[in-house]
């Protein structure tokens, strides 16, 4: 006797896959969530993912078509912890404002000690790590992938030791710098390659054993420009007068080159009634650099100039912007938000200025009692493994 559905159709099984040069493309358009979730999809998918070559091919696409975000460390005055908050762009409001998720890791490390930034570059953020037994580290951090890595410094035998992050766009790696400065010694560069996981100990740049004048005291964070390859600080070098004057100097990541740009006058000078503080343009403005000049016009007037840095084949030029931001406390300008927008913070206000109509808009940023500490450096998502701590490759 024949069963009931002997006669009916019967289904074929059928495997569905897609094509193997397919699978990349597919997989470079996707956001760095998407890609974490399809390593589980299969075992082909996940070598894809992880293939060291997919890496930079997938972070240059999301270049291409994801706008650069900007990070800020806060501080939550409620709650007395260290928050991260991402500008996404667009309309200025506070809602652009929104909250990096939680690192426990890093955040634990946040709560034992005082993280000095050094630098950034699209998503890596680098922070210098003191420690009570003088082996200071560097932290690397990967917020998209809530990575972060202790690396130890090296030879401490200078006086000046300037710290910096960069991208070696030659290489397609991410370098840390540490400038080892003593006067009248020969100039030692090391540099920390990501991607090999190691240090270079005593590179001599290219064009300079000796810096023409004594270099005396640097501004911790340091910026990078052109892709990540030029690394700068802004520096005080004291002449054969002893005179103290400011200036930028930098660090070409992939020519192993320093060079030297020269400030305006105004900003040169070192005065009792003014400071200068260094700061990224905004993309439209060809990620140049932006100088704030604050003068003290009396007791309770307190002023910003604002100065654009334009370059050629050649030679740098300053230029001195047409505005002025004014108000009656004491106040920090951390950069242009957008094309005409400056995000400028006094105490626990948070100030959007606008360059065209000198319209000043106080914002909320959370919830909470928070205050913005500092501007830490462009954002993007990335899958950007970090380089576990192994001493082996890391000897101090």
């Amino acid at each position: 006797m024949s069963s009931p559905n002997e006669n009916l159709p019967q289904k074929e099984e059928t495997e569905w896959s897609l094509p193997s040069h397919v699978i990349p493309e597919i997989l470079l358009k996707l956001p760095v969530r998407s890609l974490m979730r399809f390593k589980t999809v299969s075992k082909e998918w996940n070598l894809n993912i992880c293939n060291p070559k997919f890496v930079p091919k997938h972070y240059e696409n999301q270049l291409r078509i994801t706008p650069q975000k900007k990070i800020f460390r806060c501080y939550n005055n409620t709650t007395n912890k260290v928050l991260y908050y991402i500008h996404s762009g667009g309309v200025i409001k506070s809602e652009n404002f929104t909250p990096l998720p939680n690192d426990e890791k890093f955040s634990q490390t946040e709560r034992t000690t005082y993280l000095r930034k050094v630098g950034s570059h699209n998503g890596i953020l680098c922070f210098y790590y003191p420690t009570y037994d003088h082996k200071s580290k560097l932290i690397l951090w990967n917020p998209s992938l809530q990575e972060s890595r202790c690396i130890d410094i090296g030879p401490k035998d200078r006086k000046i030791h300037m710290l910096g992050f960069g991208y070696d766009s030659g290489t397609k790696d991410y370098k840390a710098v540490n400038f080892r400065y003593s006067h009248d010694s020969p100039l030692f560069v090391d540099l920390y390659s990501l991607r090999k996981e190691k240090w270079r100990y005593n590179n001599s740049p290219n064009n300079y054993s000796l810096l023409p004048y004594k270099l005396v005291k640097f501004v911790w964070r340091s910026l990078n420009l052109e892709g990540g390859n030029k690394i700068h600080w802004l520096v005080f070098f004291e002449d054969n007068n002893r005179d103290v004057f400011r200036s930028i100097l930098f660090f070409d990541v992939r020519e192993n080159s320093v060079g030297l740009i020269a400030l305006p006058e105004s900003l040169a000078v070192v005065a009792d009634d003014s400071d200068v503080s260094l700061a990224y343009c905004v993309d439209d403005r060809d990620g140049l650099l932006t100088l704030f000049e604050y003068k003290n016009d009396g007791l309770m007037s307190f002023c910003c100039n604002v100065w654009m840095l334009k370059t050629d084949s050649i030679d740098y030029t300053w230029t001195k912007l047409e505005f002025s931001i004014n108000l009656d406390r004491k106040f920090k300008a951390l950069g242009f938000l957008s094309k005409y927008i400056i995000l400028v913070i006094s105490g626990d206000k948070k100030i959007l200025f606008d360059t065209r109509t000198q319209h000043k808009h106080f914002i909320q940023i959370g919830d909470g009692d928070i205050w913005i500490l500092s501007y830490v450096g462009t954002y993007m998502e990335n899958i950007i493994t970090l380089p576990k701590y192994d001493k082996k490759t890391n000897p101090n």
